[in-house]
């Protein structure tokens, strides 16, 4: 056991620079997506949660989304009025570093479901 002790110091003495630079490359790994996530910005619905948006189907109606996940942060209705967009998140400072929950409503009913994440 200590021969192999020994060892390790010897291998580890002989190659420092491979082992900082793989310690920094772990630290570096473990820190970026701690700092990207703090540059977020993103204000949710005051109902809205992750379990209540996985809920959220293709085919339900609009009055069955609300009952789900709540009352959208804001609303976009198309130019035709075929379809509308109910945001449940949006940028706090109006930059563009959030996360985008929104659902396409076409006919009554949820057409599309998506989250999308705006980095800028």
């Amino acid at each position: 056991m200590r021969e192999h002790n020994v060892l390790e110091r010897q291998v580890f003495m002989k190659y420092p620079t491979k082992n900082v630079f793989l310690i920094l490359g772990i630290a570096a790994a473990l820190a970026l997506p701690v700092l990207l996530w703090l540059t977020f910005d993103t204000e949710y619905s005051d109902d809205f949660s992750s379990s209540s948006w996985d809920e959220a189907e293709v085919g339900m109606s609009e009055a069955e989304v609300k009952s789900t996940i709540g009352e959208p942060v804001s609303v976009n209705q198309s130019t035709s009025k075929e379809t509308k967009t109910l945001n449940y998140s949006k940028s706090r400072s109006n930059n563009s570093n959030y996360v985008h929950y929104y659902i396409v409503i076409r006919d009554g009913k949820v057409f599309e479901k998506k989250k999308e994440i705006f980095w800028d």
